[in-house]
């Protein structure tokens, strides 16, 4: 009798520890999925002679809920890439000079295009290079 009971016990603590771990461990997020919209960006500098050279990558969602989301940036790659240089170009040397650019465009690069693509899949953006000429 205590044999069965051991036995019973052992299976309910192997049965509970396997569905601890299938129902309530944290499932790891998906890889994030990066998109260049084109070569690099080169914009004039608001109010200067100077030109502004920057190459971006867009860094997506992984969710399954936008799988779709990389499909619809290449057929809207020219409706991106236009976005993206109307920001660049209202940049000021001030502006590009000053610290912290970069975190303000990230922001700003990822609101314009997750609004005008209806969507909330683009979640960075990263910069390649920076540079003012």
């Amino acid at each position: 009798m205590k044999k069965i009971i051991i036995i019973v016990v052992a299976i309910l603590v192997v049965a509970g520890g396997a569905a601890y771990f299938f129902l309530f461990m944290p499932k790891p997020e998906p890889p994030p999925i990066t998109f260049p919209p084109g070569d690099y960006f080169v914009t004039n500098v608001k109010d200067s002679n100077r030109l502004l050279k920057t190459t971006v990558v867009l860094v997506l969602d992984g969710d399954k809920a936008y799988k779709r989301l990389p499909a619809r940036l290449e057929e809207n790659v020219s409706e991106v890439r236009d976005t993206i240089i109307f920001i660049l170009r209202e940049l000021s040397e001030e502006e590009i000079r000053a610290s912290g650019v970069e975190e303000n465009l990230r922001a700003r690069i990822c609101a314009a295009l997750n609004y005008s693509l209806a969507t909330e899949g683009i979640k960075n953006v990263l910069f390649s290079d920076f540079v003012m000429q």
